[in-house]
């Protein structure tokens, strides 16, 4: 992901590790499961580090690019699983 961000500062190394393994856990646990309880909680980790990565970009702007390109990336892989989820159910 940093190398789509392009020139600029990079982040702190141990941040960038923590989420990208958070990322390939998440989407392990979803392509391993057909649980839609699953999924929509894949959904909403997704919009919350979105919301995160546009807060952080907000308060450190040296990062803005790796932070508004790591956003992108949640609200599309949020938007998929969406649509690959299904309609959720109430209760």
């Amino acid at each position: 992901m940093l190398a789509a961000t392009g020139p600029g500062p990079v982040p702190p190394e141990p941040i960038v590790r923590v989420l990208g393994a958070r990322r390939i856990v998440q989407h392990v646990l979803v392509a391993g499961t057909s649980s839609p309880t699953i999924a929509w909680a894949s959904v909403a980790t997704d919009v919350l580090h979105f919301a995160s990565m546009v807060a952080a970009a907000r308060i450190w702007p040296q990062y803005r690019r790796a932070e508004l390109t790591s956003a992108g990336i949640a609200a599309g892989a949020a938007v998929v699983t969406a649509l690959v989820a299904g309609p959720r159910r109430a209760g």
